[in-house]
């Protein structure tokens, strides 16, 4: 067996194996979500999951970042499911003993997502060492069909396993599905790039995740491609936001779920497109065009008010996420140093979540305050869509313009040193 060949066993591996804990984990949150919302009748005390799930995500990631590229990252990635499953083992002897309480529920959602942030920049910088640079985007697009599976089956075996094995059944799967990814990372090995930093004190972490981004700031091409993928995040978080309100205006509960439903197949359908075909051959082509692509399926959104119509611009939007997360994800692996990996996807995750919670509010006050006022109650929501999707739109003819974004696919990541961990 060759090098390459093993390297790629290893990383079919660790994404079946997180494949799987992703599935367990979201069942739990749905599990846990049902129950908030069973015991409470609080709408608001629901949604506090969102908050608790997105907060130790946004501040804990960039320190994952930097320890990601200064430790090994399999051993990072394997402590940060220790952690998980510990949280779940008091999780499933609080459930037992009948102690769940809303705040421990947050508490225990909470820990599970700073877990989630310090595996994720570990877990992101090391698929290119595991996989050739030339089936990168499918790897990647691998990655992304285990999120688009674990959102769209989670939901599903949830609901028909609560009636039959409780939460306490639910949350012992997720157990599992964590042990059976602390075996595979215990067994495998992923080649760790030789560190160029200290990640030693306070000081010193703050100190690594400024040289990360002074990295970036230098690197015009990537710096514009950043600036794209946060307006498209930003676009993305109105879109979560608006649509439900959106489809709810003249259509039923049912129509809505048939729409999210179809959201989750039309990204699951996109990352295998993505996996069978590769992607373009100019990366840029596939975040910059397929943006231009998701805009306009944000913007078909508010044409008219009626399902067929709604339903064409989610799939649209939908199939065109992997294919700009892929492509993305590839130009950066290539483009940034091995040993600053770890802060740059830390970076990259932070931008992603940091503006879905800021976008959302943002647009409850503007379609209430300013769109709705101006186009109508019927109108509202549906221009405000409208205006969210030339965002991207405009925001990727801009980034064309730019020879620094047209030349990233051309440029090769300087080398850093690998050992083996």
């Amino acid at each position: 067996m060759t090098r390459t060949s093993s390297r790629l066993g290893t990383f079919v591996a660790l994404w079946l194996a997180e494949l799987v804990s992703l599935t367990g984990t979201a069942m739990t949150g749905f599990a846990l979500g049902v129950w908030v919302y069973r015991t409470t009748g609080s709408a608001a005390q629901f949604a506090g999951i969102v908050a608790v799930l997105y907060l130790p995500q946004v501040l804990v990631t960039l320190v994952g970042g930097v320890l990601a590229d200064r430790y090994s990252r399999r051993r990072l990635i394997l402590l940060a499911n220790a952690g998980g499953a510990a949280v779940l083992a008091v999780l499933a002897v609080l459930v037992m003993a009948d102690a769940l309480s809303v705040a421990l529920v947050y508490t225990v959602t909470f820990l599970v997502a700073t877990c989630a942030a310090i595996q994720y920049p570990a877990f992101a910088s090391s698929v290119p060492q595991l996989v050739p640079e030339r089936l990168l985007p499918r790897a990647n697009s691998m990655v992304q069909m285990a999120t688009a599976s674990s959102r769209l089956l989670a939901p599903a075996l949830a609901a028909l396993l609560i009636p039959v094995v409780e939460i306490l059944g639910v949350v012992l799967i997720d157990l599992a599905t964590f042990a059976a990814m602390v075996v595979v990372l215990a067994v495998i090995r992923i080649p760790q790039p030789a560190a160029t930093g200290q990640a030693t004190g306070v000081r010193r972490i703050i100190g690594d995740i400024g040289a990360g981004w002074a990295y970036i700031s230098r690197q015009r091409g990537l710096l514009i491609l950043l600036g794209f993928f946060s307006v498209a995040n930003i676009a993305a978080g109105f879109t979560l936001a608006l649509l439900p309100p959106l489809v709810l205006e003249f259509g039923t509960q049912g129509d809505l779920g048939l729409i999210l439903s179809a959201e989750g197949l039309g990204w699951l359908v996109g990352a295998i497109l993505m996996i069978i075909w590769g992607g373009p051959r100019r990366r840029v082509h596939g975040v910059l065009g397929a943006g231009i692509v998701f805009g306009v399926g944000i913007a078909v959104l508010g044409v008219r008010a009626a399902v067929p119509v709604v339903l064409a611009g989610v799939l649209v939007y939908a199939l065109a996420l992997p294919v700009i997360n892929a492509c993305n994800a590839t130009i950066w692996q290539a483009k940034v140093p091995a040993d600053m990996l770890g802060r740059a996807f830390a970076m990259l995750r932070v931008v992603a979540l940091a503006s879905v919670p800021v976008s959302a509010l943002t647009a409850g006050v503007l379609a209430d305050a300013v769109f709705t006022p101006l186009l109508g109650e019927e109108r509202g929501i549906a221009g405000l869509l409208i205006t969210v999707g030339l965002l991207p739109i405009v925001a990727g003819v801009a980034a064309y313009f730019s020879r620094h974004v047209r030349g990233l696919d051309r440029e090769p990541a300087p080398a850093a040193g690998v050992g083996t961990s």
